[in-house]
């Protein structure tokens, strides 16, 4: 029998390529919202000089993640097997409660969020 730290592991190995779909879904769209924007291509937004894109790519990138990390918490939240799992594993390991990630999760997602906006605000204006 699997103790559960190692059935949470293998959880998380599957749910990560979740997460980080969303990511890669979070900086597409935020290219496409900004090429509408900006009245042009995407293809001219990439176009321009590399640091510029960092600017906008590395924080949606991270909001992008986090927003992928909440989601997949919601996931787990809602199927009762994997809640249990995570749960045992938590309370095994002496760490954050379930609602207290979400919670620092959310509080990141609003930094990231504001950091990002920032750095489309200064790509647009500087392009």
């Amino acid at each position: 029998m699997q103790s559960n730290k190692e059935k949470a592991k293998k959880t998380h190995l599957i749910l990560m390529p979740i997460s980080w779909a969303i990511a890669v879904v979070v900086v597409y769209d935020l290219m496409v919202v900004l090429s509408k924007i900006s009245g042009s291509s995407m293809k001219v937004l990439f176009q321009t000089d590399l640091l510029r894109s960092l600017l906008v790519i590395l924080p949606g990138l991270f909001f992008g993640k986090v927003l992928g990390l909440i989601f997949t918490h919601l996931i787990t939240l809602m199927i009762p097997p994997l809640h249990r799992t995570f749960k045992a594993e938590v309370s095994e390991a002496g760490r954050y409660k379930f609602a207290q990630a979400v919670r620092d999760l959310i509080r990141l997602l609003v930094l990231t969020g504001i950091v990002t906006f920032i750095g489309s605000f200064l790509f647009l204006q500087f392009r």
